[in-house]
């Protein structure tokens, strides 16, 4: 068995804010939309009830973002998805179906800010990305997938924003799914 690696956010403390307000704000739609029925039931505003779809629509970014890239570790048997809010899963590297690029990253020509005030212009490095598409998890990972243009299947993504070490990380997933394909 190899080293077991842990590849977290770079800046742990604003990860866990990103998630608690992704959260607060999912919680608050997911409280509005029955009492926007209510509200239009009690005014009798048909058009009122129009406002529901919509408010659903702008649940799917939140908890896109909520499982979009957690932190995960891994080691040569598989991975360990360890979301902020769903339960830590344990994936086995022949349950990877997939290796694609993520397409949702920003390029380099989209943060011009970042590239000059926030990096500065020589520490600046263009963000970059794979998404696993794994069958085997469940329901929320699949607006991921249905953003990230995988068909809707379930998906997770390993970036170099979002994970410290990205390369080890994408050394040891790519020798680690050439091994099991190879014995599969």
């Amino acid at each position: 068995m190899g080293k077991l690696t842990h590849h977290n956010p770079p800046n742990l403390f604003q990860y866990r804010a990103q998630q608690a307000l992704g959260l607060v704000g999912a919680v608050l739609l997911i409280v509005a939309m029955p009492l926007l029925v209510f509200i239009a039931v009690a005014l009798e505003g048909p058009l009122l009830f129009l406002g529901v779809p919509l408010l659903g629509l702008l649940l799917l970014p939140l908890l896109h973002m909520l499982n979009a890239s957690p932190p995960v570790s891994a080691d040569d048997a598989g991975l360990t998805v360890r979301p902020f809010l769903l339960r830590e899963r344990f994936i086995p590297w022949e349950s990877v179906a997939e290796v694609r690029d993520y397409p949702l990253l920003p390029t380099e020509n989209h943060e011009t800010l970042r590239k000059f005030v926030v990096d500065g212009r020589k520490k600046y490095q263009a963000p970059r990305g794979q998404m696993l598409i794994i069958p085997a998890l469940p329901w929320p990972y699949r607006l991921t997938g249905l953003f990230a243009g995988a068909g809707g299947r379930p998906v997770i993504a390993l970036t170099s924003r979002t994970h410290t070490d990205y390369d080890t990380l994408m050394a040891r997933v790519s020798r680690s799914l050439r091994r099991a394909q190879h014995i599969s």
